[in-house]
């Protein structure tokens, strides 16, 4: 059930701006979240009033994305702060 995975340009540029070790722990959770979206262990929460947009939490961090089930595809809009993660 893997997705395949697809930044933003901002989320790009987010990841580039960490630590280099908190930059590949978070991309290595969100491969593991990709390879099993639904699964009760994931740290992540569908965001109010959306169809398909969800919250990952990680140490914090937040990453907002939504999902393509049909084509298998998680798209990740933004990565930031847990303060400002929501505002757009």
């Amino acid at each position: 059930m893997n997705y395949s995975i697809y930044y933003s340009t901002s989320a790009e540029k987010y990841i580039l701006r960490l630590p280099k070790s908190k930059a590949e722990s978070t991309i290595k959770r969100m491969q593991y979240v990709a390879s099993n979206p639904f699964k009760k262990d994931n740290n992540i929460a569908k965001l109010a009033g959306t169809v398909s947009r969800y919250r990952l939490r990680i140490g914090d961090i937040r990453v907002v994305y939504w999902l393509d089930q049909e084509h298998k595809k998680m798209y990740v809009t933004k990565i930031a702060p847990r303060g400002s993660v929501y505002s757009e």
